[in-house]
């Protein structure tokens, strides 16, 4: 997995006041924790610009080299804050990572090639589009893919099915489904019925001389 480089800065301004005028300076908060109790977390704060344009698509899901004053340090995203209606990133925890010790992340699922069940008319449906993996940062994987070509109608892949690299565990249930071939829904004209009602509606000869 590529290592991206990302510049921070620790930060004074804390509480909700304090992170409001960050916003608006166009910084964004965030806060540096560790998996060691002995290493306390650190408040930081990245210049809004440069942090979006570090991250777009799958990035946050990359392990990133922090530069912190004289410092470097490695670390993964383990939540972005953001504004319910613009969208917009309002905090960010970090995650530090140390050279072969193992950690949790989400990687990407991606599918490939065209499943048999679908050629046939099936529908694909992709459920599980995130996996938490756990492994050293050398050998986390940029995405986990799964080949649907044999797929056929009915067909199911579970993650305990996936192929995961060597040194990756996943941490998602194995029972969890990340694909299934749905067969193709039959849609009733509904002709049989229109003639039953018909039959039902129209009175027969009998009926009709006794009323006469």
């Amino acid at each position: 997995m590529e290592n991206l480089v990302l510049n921070i800065e620790r930060r004074e301004e804390l509480g909700k006041g304090g992170a409001r005028r960050l916003r608006r300076a166009g910084y964004i908060p965030a806060i540096l924790y560790s998996p060691h109790k002995d290493d306390p977390e650190v408040p930081i704060k990245i210049l809004k610009k440069e942090f979006h344009k570090i991250f777009s698509g799958d990035a946050e899901h990359h392990v990133l080299n922090l530069k912190l004053e004289d410092e470097e340090l490695m670390a993964v995203i383990k939540e972005i804050q953001r504004d319910p209606i613009k969208s917009d990133v309002l905090h960010v925890d970090f995650f530090k990572v140390f050279k072969g010790e193992k950690v949790i992340v989400e990687v990407p699922i991606e599918l490939i090639g065209e499943a048999k069940g679908v050629k046939k008319g099936g529908i694909l449906e992709h459920l599980l589009r995130e996996i938490e993996i756990e492994a050293i940062p050398s050998q986390i994987p940029d995405a986990i893919e799964v080949d649907v070509s044999d797929l056929d109608l009915g067909d199911t892949v579970l993650v305990e099915d996936l192929k995961l690299p060597e040194g990756v565990e996943a941490i998602t249930p194995l029972e969890t489904a990340v694909v299934s071939i749905l067969s193709p829904i039959k849609e009733e004209t509904g002709e049989e019925v229109e003639e039953e009602e018909t039959e039902e509606a129209a009175p027969s000869s009998q009926e009709e001389s006794e009323s006469e």
